[in-house]
C-alpha cells in the first residue's frame, strides 16, 4: 500500500506561480493553477516509481478557521492571491472528477 495525502491549498499556490504558460477557460476566467494543480496529480498517479495505491487531496477552504482564534499568528488567506482563491472550486472539481479523495475543512 502506497498512501499520498496531498496540501491542496498549497499545490494550488504552487501551481499558479509555477512557470509556464496562462490558461483561461471558456469564459476567460484564468485557470493555470486548476490546470497546474489536476497535471501534477496526474503525474504522480502515473509514476511507476511513486505506485501510488491510495490518494487523498486537502483542502484549508476556507483558509480562515477556528484555529485563527487560537493563535493569531496562524495562516490567513491574505497571502493568496484572489485567482487562487477563485479557483477552489474549479481544483476541487477536477479531484473529484479524477476519483479522488477530497477533504475540505468545515467550519
Amino acid at each position: 500500500m502506497r498512501l499520498h495525502l496531498v496540501d491542496g491549498t498549497y499545490e494550488l499556490v504552487r501551481a499558479h506561480f509555477a512557470p509556464g504558460p496562462s490558461r483561461r477557460d471558456h469564459k476567460g476566467h484564468d485557470v493555470k493553477a486548476s490546470v497546474g494543480m489536476i497535471g501534477s496529480l496526474l503525474k504522480l498517479l502515473h509514476d511507476p516509481d511513486e505506485a501510488v495505491t491510495h490518494i487523498a487531496v486537502a483542502f484549508d477552504d476556507p483558509v480562515e478557521s477556528f484555529r485563527n482564534r487560537l493563535y493569531a499568528g496562524y495562516k490567513t488567506s491574505a497571502a493568496i492571491p484572489d485567482v487562487v482563491l477563485a479557483q477552489f472550486a474549479t481544483a476541487k472539481a477536477g479531484i473529484e472528477a479524477l476519483g479522488l479523495l477530497l477533504w475540505s475543512q468545515r467550519v
